[in-house]
């Protein structure tokens, strides 16, 4: 069973705790073995663990946004990205190229 359909969303505090308990152990099981590192040093995921790890941290960072958290929702968008960098185009919320839209 999908750990993000066993997590009740209308306890924030305990939906956060269950979510980081998660996210800890999936980053544990890709990073705790030097075989799931990459050239670069980087961990390796198998695709099953980085879109659960990605559901998990961009579910997290919603509740801890709408807790009032802004620097911890920050630090999983910011590990959301790392893992999906092609999901920038994706994220929602209002962006302003701070008149610098003319330079190509």
């Amino acid at each position: 069973l999908n750990i993000m359909e066993q997590i009740d969303l209308s306890n924030p505090v305990l939906a956060v705790a269950l979510l980081t308990q998660q996210i800890s152990k999936l980053e544990e099981v890709a990073g705790g073995n030097e075989e799931n590192l990459d050239a670069e040093g980087k961990t390796k995921q198998s695709a099953e663990q980085k879109a659960e790890l990605s559901e998990c941290l961009r579910k997290r960072g919603g509740l801890l946004m709408a807790m009032g958290d802004k620097e911890g929702a920050e630090k999983d968008m910011k590990r959301f990205l790392e893992l999906n960098p092609e999901k920038v185009g994706e994220l929602n919320g209002e962006f302003k190229a701070e008149g610098r839209e003319h330079c190509r």
